[in-house]
């Protein structure tokens, strides 16, 4: 009874060691995967979010949909020399339905990246569950996965998910794959399993797989298993044989047909008969090509759309290669020439071509897409790559990935942007890093020599019909003969029965080029009563190896710079889809840590005792054991749950521009204070802002922006003289940035000097928007240059210039320029030249393209009242009121108008309105004085003209109105005095001397003695 209890409680271990029931584990690792970024929910666009979305106008129900397939991801043509050449269609579609659904509420965009890095770690869950044994190592490499803080920037940066969606079509591509090689693997038909034409050995071989045909159920095949009619098939992706301690399935062979097909090896795992035993084979096979080539499609599909996320997705297409050759089929090295063009691999070179030809024609069509060759960057971007010495760019580019790994090692140090000199330029083979570097090159050689001795390793075990050795090199785990209890870190099997007598000879050693596709090599030697020993965890470990080696190492290798120039130094986000290669190796590397020396320890006590001639007691090495797995177990925890801390605490940093820079300011000081002056400036904190920027100035004086943006503060706050200082050195930094041409020319404007301004804006205006980053940017800025130019054209009096210069800015401006303003300066300029009907369609055009553009209600006002439409006039004045009531220019318009009509009391009290919204504005101040005077308002008038008299007190005409008023309000010594003030500034003023004369009489006549001042009495 006991026994009974014990056999059933093992099973039951073994069965939970080769799964976890109904994607358990998937579920748990996806949900810790949205827990983790659950408080990236509330946060802000933040930093190239702005760029990719905010100012997209792809994203916009007005742009046709189409645009996205021939426009960049930051929204500029492809064809344009400044693009940046990342087509990445299908997540600019996404957020066109995220715009679609919320707008621009960033929640929801926060929303639709968790839950596909949710789906992501779901995926990938499955996969490393399949190629590690899931309790616990594949769940473990799927949570490592899921809260890695490397991922922060792809899942809490809304731009991050080109990376998240490649990284998941990544994903399902190597899984349809693996599908598809299962599916090839399993056609009945010949037409993919040719054998070996050494007669003598495949008949002694089917001798031999005869005599043991009724214990087939033990039996393991070399490549993926294949599970027979009737068995659950869990794994998409699957080790060959059954996972470590599980039972395999029964398999299912008719007599006739078991060996009847030269192609149907015994060991090979295949479903079904050969050729014949049934009308339904046909069909069978039919319906098995049919799933072979929709694997093979989807898995192309999936790998196409990777690659429509983003760039980098294509690259599963060598992964699944890797995985062919050496995961599923697993061949030698030696292997890998015949391939090409021996009989025998007909399967795998089936595979190999489509993803061969599936890899040309995407990046064929990649390039052909790129419309005129590669991206263009700044040096800032990459400096390594402006850099003009070799050696610094031969010893910096072979150390970033050095600093790539360590941010997947040790992720305590993160930064929104690794650019300028976040990571200085290695200079000399003296630098330090140059110790990391070699590390790394060691590391991986080291690595790749491991696996290259585990394929010989392998090889020979297959030549030699024997499994891999018990004690394995490769990862130093021991193997047991049943992959049972011990196999995953469980109780070891309980003694196993005396062995029968010896089998009768062997057959000669089937070889790797016997059986390739449908016969499969054979896992291990036929055991007692012809059962095959189980896969060793050491192979499991070598493929885990392999695979892990080739997700880490191939996507990540259009980053190195290797065969084209990129336009960053480093970005976590575009680690996202290596670390799957990174968690599944530390995963694996846990599970042989977890084993090794299990299986000698055993062994030897085994042999002790037997020497001593007592039985072996297996208590010293189940505790060590134990003790080793407790300890991992507990730095495993660990950990995850500094992991999870760690992403947790930077999705704080995410939450908002500000937070993000100023946690930046320790990586790279220069590019996170100049954003962090951007942000301060918005917020209003002026003098906070002005420090951030003096700051990254500091750490770098040469970049144009931070020069920019630092006259664009100076000129707002009216200190023009030092913004005109940093605009010009903005321009020696950068000759192209047109911003700071147009602002230069604004303030000499504003200063009176026009002609100097003209220069500026035509300099501006011939700027060729050639290789430049943004060149939407750069031509809103010329439009604007060329609109401002009219302008002064305009106020010349030299309008039909103005009207070419309007033209021109018409033929230039990018699809988002407002053209609103453009289109009524038009109209202005055609009504100064008497051209009435045209001016009249060029303001119908700016309140077509923008309804609430209150100037082009104004100035179409005044044509129409011009016209003698006043009804029309009059409601397009109370339209543009309405527009922007707390505007003083819409009411003093109106009061015109209506002192036009002789409404001068309804004029004056419009004209009191315009005062009280700006009561600092001179002209506003002053004009309602002159109405309120109109309609005989004389006190009103009085109030208003002390009011402007005060604004501008040098101001002759305010004084000499003022004193008029105070001369008709019978204030004779006080008008006197302003008077007087008014000839101090303008002395020969006509009207103020016929005033003053005026006033004198009167006060003459009423005894009143003048004032004696400079001549006048």
């Amino acid at each position: 009874m006991r026994v009974a209890m014990r056999t059933s409680l093992r099973m039951m271990l073994m069965e939970a060691r080769d799964g976890v029931p109904g994607g358990l584990g998937e579920a748990l690792c996806s949900l810790l995967a949205a827990g983790v970024y659950a408080n990236t929910l509330g946060a802000d666009f933040c930093y190239d979010d702005s760029r990719a979305i905010t100012s997209n106008q792809d994203l916009r129900p007005d742009v046709p949909w189409t645009r996205v397939f021939y426009d960049d991801f930051w929204g500029t043509p492809l064809s344009h020399s400044g693009s940046h050449k990342s087509f990445r269609p299908l997540c600019t579609l996404s957020f066109r339905l995220n715009f679609a659904l919320g707008g621009l509420e960033p929640w929801g965009y926060h929303l639709a990246n968790v839950l596909l890095h949710a789906a992501c770690t779901a995926v990938y869950t499955r996969l490393t569950c399949t190629l590690l044994p899931p309790l616990p190592w594949g769940i473990l490499a799927g949570l490592l996965f899921a809260v890695h803080p490397v991922h922060t920037e792809a899942v809490a940066g809304v731009v991050g998910r080109a990376d998240v969606g490649a990284g998941l079509f990544f994903l399902l591509s190597l899984l349809a794959y693996a599908r598809y090689c299962r599916a090839r693997d399993a056609q009945p038909d010949g037409e993919h399993h040719h054998h070996h034409n050494d007669h003598h050995n495949h008949h002694q071989h089917h001798q031999h797989q005869q005599q043991h045909h009724n214990n087939q159920r033990h039996h393991r095949t070399n490549g993926v298993p294949l599970p027979p009619t009737g068995c659950r098939d869990r794994s998409p992706v699957t080790e060959a044989g059954t996972q470590d301690g599980a039972v395999p399935c029964r398999e299912r062979h008719t007599n006739g047909n078991a060996h009847g097909s030269h192609g149907n090896h015994a060991g090979g795992g295949l479903v079904g008969g050969g050729g014949g035993g049934g009308g339904g084979g046909g069909s069978l096979r039919r319906r098995r090509r049919w799933w072979r080539w929709a694997w093979l499609g989807c898995s192309v599909l999936c790998a196409v759309s990777s690659m429509l996320w983003k760039e980098q997705g294509v690259t599963v297409l060598a992964v699944c290669a890797v995985y062919d050759v050496l995961v599923h089929s697993r061949l030698a090295l030696g292997e890998l020439l015949p391939l090409l063009y021996k009989r025998g691999y007909g399967a795998q070179r089936e595979g190999l071509l489509a993803l061969t030809l599936g890899s040309v024609l995407l990046l064929g069509l990649r390039l052909r897409w790129m419309c005129g060759g590669p991206p263009s960057f700044s040096g800032s971007d990459n400096p390594a790559a402006d850099s003009p010495d070799t050696l610094t760019r031969a010893l910096t580019f072979h150390y970033l990935p050095a600093a790539n790994v360590a941010l997947l090692l040790c992720p305590a140090t993160l930064s929104f942007d690794w650019s300028m000199d976040a990571v200085p330029l290695v200079r000399s083979l003296r630098d330090p890093r140059n110790v990391a570097t070699g590390l790394l090159y060691l590391g991986l050689a080291a690595f790749l020599w491991c696996i290259l001795r585990g394929l010989r390793h392998r090889k020979r075990a297959h030549r030699d019909g024997q499994p891999l050795l018990h004690k394995s090199k490769t990862n130093g785990a021991s193997c047991s003969e049943h992959g049972g209890g011990s196999a995953n870190g469980g109780a070891p099997p309980p003694p196993s029965p005396p062995p029968p007598p010896p089998p009768p000879p062997s057959p000669p050693p089937l070889t790797t080029a016997a059986v390739k596709n449908g016969g499969r090599k054979s896992n291990g030697a036929a055991g007692p009563e012809g059962r095959r020993a189980p896969r060793p965890r050491s192979e499991r470990t070598l493929n885990a190896a392999i695979a892990s080696l080739a997700m880490l190492v191939l996507p990540f290798v259009p980053a190195t710079n290797l065969f084209f120039y990129v336009g960053f130094v480093m970005a976590e986000r575009v680690l996202y889809i290596p670390s799957m290669g990174y968690c599944l190796l530390v995963a694996a590397g846990a599970r042989a840590l977890a084993n090794a020396g299990g299986a000698a320890s055993s062994s030897s006590s085994s042999s002790s005792a037997a020497g001593a001639g007592g039985a072996p007691s297996p208590g010293c090495g189940r505790r060590r054991r134990r003790l080793r797995r407790v300890l991992l177990g507990a730095v495993t925890g660990g950990l995850l749950a500094v992991h999870a801390a760690r992403t947790v605490h930077r999705n704080r940093d995410w939450a908002s521009e500000e937070a993000l820079y100023r946690a930046g300011i320790a990586t790279n000081p220069a590019k996170a204070w100049g954003n962090l002056g951007n942000v301060l400036k918005s917020q209003g904190k002026v003098a906070e802002a002005e420090h951030a920027y003096r700051n990254a100035l500091h750490h770098r004086g040469n970049m144009a922006d931070m020069l920019y943006n630092l006259g664009l503060l100076l000129q707002e706050e009216n200190r023009l003289n030092e913004a005109l200082y940093y605009y010009k050195l903005a321009i020696g930094a950068r000759p192209t940035l047109a911003s700071a041409y147009l602002n230069t020319g604004i303030v000499l404007v504003s200063q009176g000097k026009a002609s100097e301004a003209q220069i500026v804006f035509r300099a501006c205006a011939d700027i060729p928007d050639e290789r430049l980053k943004d060149p939407q940017a750069h031509m809103t800025s010329v439009a604007s240059c060329l609109y401002n130019l009219g302008k002064v054209l305009h106020e010349q009096d030299l309008h039909q210039e103005a009207i070419e210069v309007f033209n021109e800015a018409l033929k230039k401006m990018p699809r988002q320029f407002g053209p609103q303003s453009l289109y009524n300066m038009m109209g202005e300029a055609h009504t100064r030249l008497g051209r009435l009907a045209e001016a009249e369609r060029w303001y119908q055009e700016s309140l077509l393209s923008k309804p609430d553009h209150v100037p082009a209600h104004l100035t179409y006002a005044k044509l129409l009242s011009a016209t003698n439409r006043k009804v029309e006039a009059e409601r397009l004045f109370l339209k543009a009121i309405d527009l922007d009531p707390a505007k003083a220019n819409t009411y003093m318009h109106y009061a015109q108008f209506l002192v036009e009509q002789s409404r001068f009391l309804e004029a004056a009290g419009v004209a009191e309105k315009a005062s009280q919204q700006d009561s600092t504005d001179f002209e506003t101040v002053f004009s309602t004085a002159h109405m309120c005077r109109q309609a005989g308002l004389n006190h009103a008038a009085e109030k208003y003209y002390r009011q402007a008299a005060q604004l501008r007190p040098n101001h002759s005409t305010a004084l000499m109105n003022l004193g008029a008023i105070l001369h008709l309000n019978g204030l004779l010594e006080e008008a006197e005095n302003h008077y007087l003030r008014a000839l101090r500034l303008k002395p020969d003023d006509s009207i103020t001397h016929s005033n003053l004369q005026k006033l004198r009489k009167i006060m003459e006549k009423q005894g009143r003695p003048g004032v004696v001042h400079g001549g006048h009495k």
